[in-house]
């Protein structure tokens, strides 16, 4: 039986968003056993500063990729289109390409919103933008969103029956949960940050809380992986001035990128990870499904699908947005009660396994895109 032709247009890392990283585990999955998979790389490895710039190079990218999505277009005639939608002007326009051009070939389109903010970018944009992506969404076929809080996004112009709800998933292997998980631990506790240093994914927030609870709580140690994104801001000068003002700022570790065989052990010696993210484009963060397949106990906020992925109260806990106060509160409550941190821990491990493995998040990628091509054969 012939495989369905699918374009899977997508960038690769460097740099390190949730892009970059679900386009790479997607052509890693076992979608290819099931898709005649082909990639169209949208690829711009410079740094995260210039993503979505208009630039001369991200324009000479954009037309090089239109050209080579023509040539597979010509001669692949695929069934179907993968597209990550962008949420923003900039963006939208140049991956508007990815849809309009394969469908004047009769490919089905599919697209994945990875993050949370592309409503908010419409209501906000001019009325042209609007009735350009207006237009542009009747060439969709399916939606794919990280959580049930985005479908309402798409309402207007997709029935929820073609919306499909794709959490993000893991591939990434850590040594020895089982052995963590067997019995609280008692000793020396680490609280963890891992994400790029930005000021709305909540680095200010954690290093107050961790400052505070360092203060108190000897056995807690402290550490930061990720790497600010626009070194010498005022955020990281506060950041690190609240560090030169604190008698504890030695118990906070600052490890810098941290990635692959690294980041793996950084995350099996973790206790509690904690995001106090509000970062407007945010979606479901993928270190979070990553600290859950390492069987941490999770400290996030009650934004966009993260209450989705976090159980309040089961897996972790969630605490209002920029609320330092009930951030300290959370984390110092797992700290001095080892046993309801254990019983969060085994549960927080337990829901990966359940539904946030890697290959569970790629079979329901795929489902959905076979679903776009025969809308009445699969299921």
């Amino acid at each position: 039986m012939t495989k369905p032709s699918v374009i899977l247009v997508g960038p690769l890392p460097p740099p390190i968003h949730g892009v970059t990283i679900s386009t790479e585990r997607l052509l890693s999955s076992p979608l290819r056993e099931k898709l005649d998979l082909r990639h169209l790389d949208t690829s711009d490895h410079r740094s995260m500063e210039t993503v979505g710039a208009l630039d001369i190079r991200n324009v000479t990218l954009g037309l090089a990729s239109y050209w080579d999505l023509l040539r597979l277009c010509l001669a692949r005639r695929p069934d179907a289109v993968y597209v990550p939608i962008s949420q923003t002007a900039l963006g939208f326009l140049r991956d508007s390409v990815y849809l309009l051009l394969p469908k004047l070939f009769g490919a089905a389109i599919v697209i994945h919103l990875r993050g949370g903010h592309f409503g908010r970018f419409y209501a906000g944009t001019n009325a042209l933008m609007r009735w350009y992506i207006d237009l542009s969404m009747r060439c969709v076929e399916r939606v794919i969103v990280l959580g049930q809080v985005f479908k309402p996004i798409f309402a207007a112009w997709i029935d929820d029956g073609h919306i499909d709800v794709v959490p993000n998933g893991t591939d990434l292997v850590i040594e020895g949960v089982a052995e963590k998980l067997r019995q609280p631990n008692r000793g020396p506790l680490t609280v963890t940050y891992l994400s790029n240093l930005v000021p709305t994914k909540g680095i200010e927030e954690f290093v107050r809380m961790a400052l505070d609870i360092a203060a108190a709580e000897p056995d807690v140690g402290f550490a930061v992986a990720g790497d600010w994104l626009q070194p010498g801001t005022a955020a990281e000068r506060a950041v690190n001035g609240l560090l030169a003002s604190a008698g504890a700022a030695d118990r906070i570790r600052f490890l810098g990128e941290v990635q692959g065989a690294a980041k793996a052990a950084l995350l099996a010696r973790t206790d509690i990870y904690v995001l106090p993210t509000y970062y407007p484009f945010e979606g479901q963060p993928n270190a979070i499904v990553e600290a859950m397949a390492a069987g941490c106990a999770v400290v996030s906020t009650d934004h966009a699908a993260i209450p989705e992925t976090v159980l309040d109260g089961e897996t972790g806990i969630i605490v209002p947005q920029r609320d330092v106060a009930a951030l300290t509160q959370a984390v110092r409550r797992l700290c001095r009660d080892r046993d309801s941190l254990w019983a969060m821990a085994k549960a927080s491990y337990a829901r990966y396994r359940e539904g946030y493995t890697g290959d569970q998040s790629s079979d329901r990628v795929g489902a959905s895109i076979l679903r776009a091509i025969a809308p009445t054969n699969v299921h």
